[in-house]
């Protein structure tokens, strides 16, 4: 499996908000996010691809970083 292609409408509980630094890579609103050994946000893909990710939580918005600098924009999770 992959990485989400699209925003999706994730159900959640409870919970805040944290922002963290986006690695250089487009995150869907609904999708799971990782944090790479670098420390960025990245898209977390399913199950054994995810080797080396820490799991942060879920998109609450969509950000695209893919045209910038690891770093350049910031993406909240629940």
């Amino acid at each position: 499996m992959t990485v989400l292609s699209a925003d999706r409408e994730t159900a959640r509980k409870e919970g805040g908000l944290k922002s963290y630094p986006c690695g250089v890579d487009i995150i869907y609103k609904g999708g799971l996010v990782g944090i790479n050994e670098a420390g960025y946000a990245v898209a977390m893909p399913v199950a054994a691809s995810a080797v080396g990710l820490k799991f942060a939580g879920v998109a609450y918005e969509k950000v695209d970083n893919s045209g910038g600098s690891a770093g350049d924009k910031n993406v909240r999770v629940y």
